[in-house]
Order: structure tokens, then sequence, then C-alpha cells
């Protein structure tokens, strides 16, 4: 999710992200990451 936290600042800094597109992408990118790691912990108990 680094490449979404690159994107986001850089278009932020610039002006060109409306403030609440950012409240609403940020914790999707965090449910992301989680389900992400959970598929990856599910396989490696199996």
């Amino acid at each position: 999710m680094i490449t979404y936290n690159l994107t986001a600042v850089g278009l932020a800094v610039a002006g060109l992200m409306h403030p609440l597109l950012a409240a609403v992408l940020m914790p999707l990118s965090s449910i992301a990451t989680l389900a992400i790691v959970g598929v990856g912990m599910r396989r490696a108990w199996f």
C-alpha cells in the first residue's frame, strides 16, 4: 500500500484530491491491507 500513500499524499499536497475522498480511501486501504495479510496467514495455517 506504499503506492497508495505516495499517490494520495502527492495529490493532497497538490490540492487535487478532495478531503472527503481521502477520508474514504484511507480506511479502505487499511481494510485491503488487512485482507491481504489475513489471506496470507490463512494459507500459512493450512
